[in-house]
């Protein structure tokens, strides 16, 4: 249900099936050239991007957190200790959805986890998080890795910070400093 096609500096996945979806992930090998080249892209052809998804080290998740337009409404942080940026997100867009590490993040379950997202909203199926957890716990809870990932549901934090945002909406800048 998909198609790849590999660019200099990004890959472009295109749905084949279902509802139209288009994914840009920039090749880590050229981590920061794939990064511009992606937004000049999207800014060209007037995208807004629903869902931004970091994944790699974690001390390049602030740049990523930077880029996050106000029309996200999923954010995947899925590099190590992600859990600590939610509030960085939350200023970049209060309405969106974060799912989170707490501790390690590995390729074998973001891969999994982002391919059970992306064949969701390709599929047209809404987003039910205790459902779309529930299934992910079936497929990747023995791997004890799978515990260090927050799902949006189950983040006390961001629900706590939305909380505290609508009933301070003056603030402007992160509560935490």
């Amino acid at each position: 249900g998909w198609q790849v096609e590999r660019e200099e500096g990004y890959v472009h996945i295109i749905s084949t099936k279902g509802r139209p979806v288009e994914i840009y992930a920039n090749d880590p090998a050229k981590d920061v050239e794939g990064s511009e080249m992606i937004i000049r892209l999207l800014a060209k052809r007037g995208l807004k991007p629903g869902v931004v998804v970091h994944r790699g080290h974690s001390e390049r998740a602030p740049e990523t957190i930077a880029r996050i337009p106000p029309t996200a409404r999923i954010v995947y942080l899925g590099s190590c200790g992600s859990y600590n940026n939610v509030a960085s997100v939350l200023d970049k867009s209060l309405s969106v959805h974060i799912l989170s590490t707490k501790g390690v993040g590995t390729m074998f379950i973001n891969d999994l986890l982002l391919k059970m997202l992306n064949d969701t909203i390709r599929d047209g199926n809404d987003i039910h998080w205790p459902a779309f957890w529930a299934e992910a716990e079936r497929k990747l809870g023995r791997n004890p890795a799978f515990r260090d990932y927050v799902a949006p549901h189950r983040n006390i934090g961001v629900l706590f910070l939305k909380t505290y945002y609508q009933l301070v909406p003056q603030q402007a800048s992160s509560p935490i400093e």
